[in-house]
């Protein structure tokens, strides 16, 4: 069995998608640099999720 590392994120979004895209890229190179081999985002990260 071979070990993966992951990593999952948590982060607020604002109605700005470029905004958020750019923190998503910086948290995934964070945990990158941490070895994550796999990071998980919020759902619907662009944009603040409603329902």
């Amino acid at each position: 069995m071979k070990k993966i590392n992951l990593a999952v994120t948590q982060m607020s979004c604002g109605w700005d998608r470029g905004v958020n895209i750019e923190n998503a890229v910086k948290l995934v190179h964070e945990a990158a640099a941490q070895g994550a081999q796999i990071v998980l985002l919020r759902e619907l990260f662009e944009t603040p999720y409603f329902c």
